[in-house]
């Protein structure tokens, strides 16, 4: 599991526009790397200063880390929690029909930061 390094608040007004349009996001990485009736497989590769905007799960998924640097995430609350990820971090994210959890996801580092993410379909 990652490690959590600070907490802190950012202004909703500089993402107004993300937020209003996160709950019809539901790409959660960069590119689908294998689908069929079961999982969905995505994977996410940040820069440094990248970020996946916001965005919505609506489905049970876990992220594996691959490359890992400091990030930060974001929630609709205006609250921002930064990580440092490291290889091998794993979550499991269990969410149940009708809920939906929203974020973005920023790389803070000055590697790349990498994740495959799996939906439960």
């Amino acid at each position: 599991m990652s490690t959590t390094v600070d907490q802190g608040r950012f202004s909703l007004d500089d993402y107004a526009d993300e937020l209003k349009a996160a709950p019809d996001n539901t790409q959660i990485g960069h590119q689908i790397w294998f689908e069929n009736d079961r999982v969905r497989i995505w994977g996410i590769n940040l820069g440094p200063g990248e970020r996946v905007p916001f965005h919505c799960h609506t489905r049970t998924y876990f992220w594996v880390c691959t490359d890992g640097t400091r990030g930060n995430q974001r929630f609709p609350t205006g609250e921002m929690e930064t990580y440092d990820f490291a290889v091998g971090d794993v979550d499991f994210l269990d969410i149940e029909p009708g809920e939906q959890l929203i974020h973005d996801l920023e790389n803070a580092g000055d590697k790349p930061l990498r994740f495959v993410a799996v939906e439960l379909l």
